[in-house]
């Protein structure tokens, strides 16, 4: 595995991150003309406006620790056994009763590294046919230094069925407001994406709104999406959860995934990929914080899509603004890795900027640079963002 790679890109990020806060916070936009919605005349699909979730929707109950597997590999194991040709993934193979008992380390005081995933992730992405065996390829970031904190992840009870919740979206009159930034595909077998999202400031001093960042993702039929959500209130209130939300075949929204993070500015992590031997998708959140894993496998054999053609970095804002009060919500979307074919590759290789819609109240900016595809996302009272 090609280490050296890895600590160069640390060093950048980290000489390149003041110039990026400073940028952030004080530029509108790039100066790139808007497209006015031009979709069709462009190239880019359609944009999907997500509806309005009613304010009950419940959570997904998280991951129990009985169905997650934590394996502590010996560095030297790990980098003698890796068969990746990229630096940013991990293509191991190893017993299937690891998934229960890790391996022996072969001296005492030796360095190790930790995979704590789901093992319904595991299973899914496994692509060796022995039950015996288990062979997978996992981002890099998904492997980490050994600790003694494990978390406290609760065992939940099961809730609703989801899909049913989504027929249930509140139809209200009031109005929209979208802007998106899209990125084409460079090549195809594009089949998974890894990212995360960090919340920045917000502040509301008592108007009502729903606020949508998203990224979405256009398969061949189908569209999933990672959205992060707030409901703002008229008691200066604002809530923030986020969804795995899935368009089947250019239907409607169906809800697979909602939780509440621990905090409201809690990181959180994003996962999907794809199983053309099954016919389904994996769909994956992860708060930071809490250490809890929220899983959805969907199953699709009527029209499977085969890989990713389109991200689509997504602010959507529901508002009449009634009350006339203050408010504004910023967060930024990373996608750091997608999967190409059987390895995880930086992200900015394989997709390129391709065109913008804009709005007013509302705002998407990018960045493809250092390996990711960023977005930031802002929506306010503010018109002229």
């Amino acid at each position: 595995m090609n280490y050296t790679k890895l600590v160069v890109r640390l060093l950048l990020a980290l000489t390149v991150v003041g110039t990026l806060v400073f940028y952030v916070g004080c530029s509108k936009d790039e100066p790139f003309a808007p497209l006015d919605n031009a979709a069709n005349a462009t190239g880019e699909p359609e944009g999907i406006a997500t509806p309005l979730f009613p304010d009950n929707i419940p959570d997904t109950p998280p991951v129990p620790e009985s169905e997650i597997a934590e394996i502590t590999f010996s560095e030297t194991w790990l980098s003698e056994n890796n068969k990746s040709d990229s630096p940013e993934s991990f293509n191991i193979t190893f017993p299937t009763k690891w998934l229960d008992e890790s391996p022996k380390l072969s001296k005492i005081g030796e360095p190790v590294v930790k995979l704590r995933a789901p093992k319904e992730k595991i299973y899914f992405s496994d692509e060796n046919s022995d039950p015996d065996v288990i062979k997978i390829s996992f981002p890099s970031e998904c492997f980490y230094p050994d600790k003694d904190d494990n978390g406290d992840i609760p065992e939940t009870e099961e809730t609703e069925d989801s899909i049913d919740w989504l027929n249930k979206s509140r139809e209200i009159e009031t109005d929209l407001y979208q802007e998106r930034r899209w990125f084409n595909k460079k090549q195809d077998n594009i089949i998974g994406l890894y990212g995360y999202i960090y919340q920045g400031s917000h502040s509301n001093n008592g108007e009502s709104y729903t606020n949508y960042d998203e990224t979405e993702i256009y398969l061949t039929s189908d569209t999933p999406e990672i959205v992060n959500a707030y409901s703002g209130n008229t008691n200066g209130t604002t809530t923030r959860k986020v969804h795995w939300v899935i368009y089947d075949n250019g239907g409607n929204c169906q809800w697979l995934i909602s939780m509440t993070p621990k905090t409201y500015n809690a990181k959180i992590y994003f996962y999907f990929t794809m199983n053309s031997n099954s016919k389904s998708y994996y769909f994956e959140i992860y708060d930071y914080e809490a250490r809890k894993y929220y899983t959805k496998t969907y199953n699709d054999g009527d029209n499977y899509s085969s890989q990713i053609n389109w991200l689509c970095g997504s602010t959507e804002l529901y508002c009449d603004f009634n009350n006339n009060k203050d408010f504004s919500e910023y967060c930024t979307i990373k996608n750091y890795r997608v999967k190409v074919g059987s390895s995880w590759k930086d992200a900015d290789d394989y997709f390129g900027y391709h065109s913008w819609n804009t709005n007013d109240y509302v705002r998407t900016n990018k960045y493809v640079q250092y390996g990711y595809i960023k977005t930031t996302h802002k929506a306010s009272n503010d018109s002229n963002l």
